[in-house]
């Protein structure tokens, strides 16, 4: 269940994001939905029973480098170093940190996250079932192995 309505949540912002396009306050925060939410719809549909069991570990993994580019970014916007679009954006900026940065920043953490800890439990799953596994380099490692 946690699965689906996963893939709900992130198929429903990706239409969020679309009807968002239309407002260019918002096309920064639009774009991001519509970029990411399709892929951690296609995330959660293959594993988000996974995910949901991490959510924890996941939520710490994500929350302690968001935090830092969060940090990182604020600096750099007061010092600035880059700027960011008063046309494209809400305005809505806690702490001086646009909340369109802070959710790119989430975002993309829970893409890398997600990816890895997938690609990891589907690795994982071939080592317990003993099969060879069919992801990139795997061909080189099975001939490393039989070499030896």
């Amino acid at each position: 269940l946690a699965r689906w309505i996963g893939v709900a949540g992130f198929i429903g912002a990706t239409f969020i994001g679309w009807a968002l396009l239309a407002s260019e306050p918002t096309r920064y925060l639009a774009l991001i939905l519509v970029w990411a939410c399709p892929v951690l719809a296609v995330q959660w549909a293959y594993g988000g029973h996974h995910l949901w069991r991490l959510r924890r570990v996941l939520a710490l993994a994500v929350a302690v480098p968001t935090l830092y580019l969060w940090v990182a970014d604020r600096i750099a916007l007061a010092l600035g170093i880059w700027h960011i679009s008063d046309r494209f954006t809400t305005g809505l900026a806690p702490g001086g940190l646009p909340i369109e940065e802070a959710l790119f920043f989430v975002v993309t953490n829970v893409l890398v996250v997600q990816g890895l800890v997938l690609m990891l439990h589907t690795w994982g799953m071939d080592v317990v079932q003993q099969r060879p596994a069919r992801t990139p380099g795997s061909r080189f490692l099975r001939a490393r192995q039989s070499a030896r």
